[in-house]
């Protein structure tokens, strides 16, 4: 492979393939940070989306999700493309992938908080009226983002301090059994995201289920009752689909670990395996806010006001 080099600093692929590598992750960094600040900005514009409890939560996954393409993508670029004495360096090369697995994993704190509080909704309507209260919701929250980042935290300072020999050097090594954070541990999580996600689908079943039984029986009864079943129908199955995107997203990186620890590929198969799966992964941040805009009827009309007065303000 001819790598581009200057003084310490190298391409880990060639130029055309630096340029095709970067355009790809611009493309969704673009991607990611335009639909998330839609999402934002239609909860200061729309203050009727503060109202639902589902929203609140929404909400807390846009920021995730802009966080994941302002800070982890582009630091996951820098460590992926770039050797260096910083970027490879055994100390040092963790510090950039961390952040992207933090906020991605952040993400699946807020999916999984979604699963509660719709089963909640559907399943035990009394309780979830009762306890689960908008200042419930942004309690968890809090608690989601502080245990995550003090874990991050921690995940970062043990990787530091587990690095004894600070010239040791573990960039761009894609071979089997040479992974940088432990081919046990990686096989591991992986196992555990297939495990999280068959858990959510199997949830969302139930919930399901239990909806569709609750709207077909209401419908013969009242009919704004059974416009208030439609409503929360609606609601499960667009948070169905949000999870059902994200597990699409996130298989490929399970599959990449298993791949590198019992498949054999040449370096560059590697590499270009590992992009692709990262970008389907990375994809994902960009895709929720599309899923609210095509399914909820008042994330809609919030995106119209927002795309409305930004094109008067461009034409005055």
């Amino acid at each position: 492979m001819e790598n581009y080099t200057e003084g310490n600093i190298s391409l880990n692929v060639t130029t055309l393939g630096a340029v095709f590598f970067i355009g790809a992750h611009v493309c969704v960094f673009t991607g990611i940070i335009l639909s998330n600040l839609l999402v934002i900005a239609s909860f200061q514009i729309e203050k009727n989306l503060w109202k639902s409890r589902t929203n609140t939560i929404l909400l807390s996954l846009a920021v995730a999700d802009l966080l994941t393409g302002v800070v982890g993508l582009p630091l996951h670029v820098i460590g992926r493309i770039l050797s260096s004495p910083l970027t490879c360096a055994s100390a040092t090369r963790a510090l950039l992938f961390l952040p992207g697995f933090f906020f991605c994993g952040l993400s699946l704190g807020h999916l999984f908080l979604l699963a509660v509080e719709r089963y909640l909704a559907v399943c035990r309507p009394i309780l979830h009226r009762r306890y689960i209260s908008l200042k419930c919701i942004k309690t968890c929250l809090r608690i989601l983002w502080i245990v995550l980042l003090i874990n991050g935290i921690i995940a970062n300072i043990a990787k530091i301090l587990s690095s004894k020999d600070s010239d040791s050097f573990t960039c761009y090594n894609f071979k089997m059994g040479h992974q940088s954070f432990g081919q046990e541990y990686e096989i591991f999580v992986s196992c555990v995201i297939v495990c999280f996600f068959l858990l959510l689908m199997v949830c969302y079943a139930r919930i399901y289920n239990v909806a569709i039984r609750y709207t077909n029986r209401r419908s013969r009864t009242a009919e704004r009752t059974a416009a208030t079943g439609k409503t929360a129908l609606s609601t499960t199955l667009t948070t169905a689909i949000v999870i059902g995107v994200c597990g699409i997203c996130w298989l490929p990186t399970s599959f990449k670990y298993f791949c590198r620890a019992y498949c054999h590929f040449s370096t560059d198969g590697f590499f270009v395996m590992f992009s692709l799966c990262e970008i389907v992964l990375y994809s994902n941040s960009m895709v929720n806010p599309i899923i609210y805009g095509y399914r909820m009827p008042e994330f809609r009309k919030a995106y119209r006001k927002v795309i409305g007065r930004l094109v008067a303000k461009e034409v005055l």
